[in-house]
């Protein structure tokens, strides 16, 4: 739960709660008492996904390109319209 958690904060923020400036593990291990675990927590993009606000919006399409939108999400599993359509926009603003 510490991934989910640590990723909804890294979309969301935590208001009124200033962050510190991310630490390497051997940095934190080293401040760790004798015995203590540490444990490294990365964020995932996937779930961080989950958390972003999204908004409707209404896009025209012309009919033949739509088909082969449709045609190409069908073919991969866990792909859907939208996912695509965000993907192909933030690949062409890269």
């Amino acid at each position: 739960m510490a991934v989910d958690a640590l990723s909804a904060i890294m979309v969301l923020g935590r208001k009124g709660r200033e962050y510190e400036a991310p630490r390497g593990y051997d940095e934190i291990k080293k401040e760790a008492k004798h015995g203590e675990l540490i444990f490294p927590v990365v964020p995932c993009e996937k779930t961080m996904d989950e958390y972003r606000p999204q908004k409707r919006i209404n896009v025209m399409v012309p009919v033949d390109l739509l088909d082969r939108v449709n045609a190409y999400v069908k073919a991969r599993d866990g792909m859907d319209r939208s996912r695509f359509i965000c993907s192909a926009v933030e690949r062409v603003l890269e």
